[in-house]
């Protein structure tokens, strides 16, 4: 149960920093995107993390993040 938490806290604080993100996106322009917005270190620290893919959704990220949170 707290993994699930954890998850969630970590949802909502990447998709909070990638607002606007146009996609589809690498994961280093998404890296690139959340540092152009000052995202926390801790968005960083997910956004590396995730798989080295294109990303075309908000929910192709999601699922992504929900493996490695």
């Amino acid at each position: 149960m707290v993994k699930g938490f954890k998850a969630m806290d970590a949802i909502a604080n990447v998709t909070d920093s990638l607002h606007g993100v146009d996609f589809p996106k690498s994961k280093e322009d998404l890296i690139e995107y959340a540092k152009d917005r000052n995202a926390p270190d801790n968005v960083i620290g997910i956004l590396e993390r995730i798989p080295d893919q294109v990303y075309n959704s908000m929910g192709d990220l999601i699922n992504k993040i929900r493996g490695v949170a």
